[in-house]
């Protein structure tokens, strides 16, 4: 019956407008709809947003064929990829936790989508929870589930924030979970958040998830919400520099910090560095700085970046992960930028926004 319904809802979504989009067989739709989607790259995110959604209409027309298939699974990911308020995504997630959601693949999905809430987000979680209720995979959907209100939390703090234009959050989220952030009790939501992590640790803290232990996940976790989330003043932290020498937050107190987590192989890491180096250039020694944090073991790879790149800031060689873990860095390249009190003002992954609020704080602007 459910198959029925969200047929009837494609129906009335398609419209003349989405008839000229084509619709290849199943077997090769993924690959169609993706490089459709490359053709939009240069879209403004209005038009773009539009543009996609008009082809997902279209890909879940192809998946309503043989909506059981694996390929239809593939698609359903496809288009749950970019986070976005569409009744195409509501429409994929019940058409996945209908048909995949016992599948290891799409489960072991579920890690991407816990750090990208979207306004279909919460129901994707709670299907794939009754689904996997009983199973072996329970405690992926579990885990998954607790990062996504960890993520979720972080972004009611930024929603908080005087000023801040809903309208880019509604676009992601829709209107009633952004409003629902918008007025949530943030200590509550906080120690929710917290309990779910120290439960899972209980019960499942010898499990591997991501690359670390859920022990491990849920110390970060624990950490980073009390300690790492917008307003919140970091506990200091130090380490090894490329040649031994101890680097310790405390010597930069007073100043404001741009705390850089990358690696030589990330390549989005290597473009930030001449931004970051300009930067760096432009504010005063005395009043700004960046610590990198280097997740690479070996220091003499470090040291040969550095030197190709002019890096002329202190870097700690992280080379066991530990700050990478405590810290809940996710991805690579992430951001902090602290004040003079060490109270973060920016946290994510986008270097430009972190130079602008490092720049607001110390009253400059950029020429």
């Amino acid at each position: 019956m459910r198959l029925i319904l969200v047929a009837f809802s494609l129906l009335v979504l398609t419209s003349s407008s989405f008839a000229q989009v084509n619709k290849p067989a199943i077997a090769d739709a993924k690959a169609h709809f993706t490089k459709a989607e490359r053709d939009l790259a240069n879209l403004p995110r209005d038009q773009y947003d539009a543009a996609r959604d008009k082809l997902c209409v279209a890909a879940l027309e192809v998946v309503v064929s043989d909506p059981s298939s694996k390929a239809a699974e593939e698609l359903l990911h496809w288009v749950l990829s970019y986070p976005c308020d569409s009744p195409s995504g509501k429409n994929a997630v019940q058409c996945l936790v209908e048909y995949h959601a016992s599948s290891k693949a799409s489960v072991q999905r579920l890690l991407s989508y816990s750090k990208r809430p979207s306004s279909w987000s919460r129901e994707l979680f709670a299907g794939f929870a009754i689904s996997n209720s009983s199973s072996e995979l329970g405690w992926i959907v579990e885990t998954c589930a607790a990062i996504h209100e960890k993520s979720l939390l972080e972004m009611a703090d930024e929603i908080k924030v005087p000023g801040t234009d809903l309208k880019s959050f509604q676009s992601r989220l829709g209107a009633p979970l952004t409003q629902e952030l918008a007025a949530c009790d943030i200590a509550k939501f906080e120690s929710r958040v917290i309990d779910m992590f120290t439960d899972l640790a209980k019960r499942h803290g010898s499990k591997n998830i991501g690359g670390q232990t859920v022990q491990e996940l849920a110390e970060g976790s624990t950490f980073s919400v009390r300690h790492l989330r917008l307003g919140k003043q970091v506990p200091t932290f130090s380490g090894e520099s490329t040649d031994g020498e101890k680097i310790s937050l405390d010597y930069y107190r007073g100043r404001v910090i741009l705390v850089d987590f990358w690696a030589t192989w990330c390549a989005p890491c290597a473009a930030s560095v001449p931004r970051l180096r300009a930067l760096k250039r432009e504010l005063d020694d005395t009043k700004f700085a960046i610590i990198g944090i280097s997740v690479d073991k070996d220091a003499t790879m470090i040291l040969k970046f550095m030197k190709d790149q002019m890096i002329d800031w202190p870097n700690i060689v992280d080379r066991n992960e530990t700050l990478f873990k405590k810290w809940q860095t996710l991805e690579l390249p992430w951001y902090y930028v602290l004040d003079q009190e060490q109270i973060v003002r920016y946290r994510g992954n986008d270097e430009q926004k972190a130079a602008s609020v490092a720049m607001s704080i110390l009253g400059t602007a950029r020429k």
